[in-house]
C-alpha cells in the first residue's frame, strides 16, 4: 500500500513574523492577516479545512477545531 503525503507551498502569504524578526525590519509581519483585515474577510475554504485559520487570526477563515 502506497502512503500519500500532500505538500502545499504558499509563497508570500506569510502567517506571522519569526522571533528574529526585529533584526530584519519585519516586526509585526503578517501577510495573510493584513490582507484579510484589508479586504474584510476573505474565503479559503480549502485551507481552513486544514487548520490554516488556527495558526493565526485570518477574517473570514474560523479556527478548525475539527483536526486529528
Amino acid at each position: 500500500m502506497f502512503k500519500r503525503i500532500f505538500l502545499i507551498v504558499i509563497d508570500s502569504v506569510g502567517a506571522g513574523e519569526l522571533p528574529d524578526s526585529d533584526a530584519y525590519g519585519d516586526k509585526g509581519a503578517n501577510t495573510i492577516k493584513h490582507i484579510s483585515e484589508f479586504t474584510n474577510g476573505i474565503s479559503l475554504p480549502n485551507m481552513q479545512k486544514l487548520g490554516y485559520g488556527n495558526i493565526t487570526d485570518i477574517i473570514g477563515v474560523p479556527k478548525n477545531n475539527n483536526l486529528i
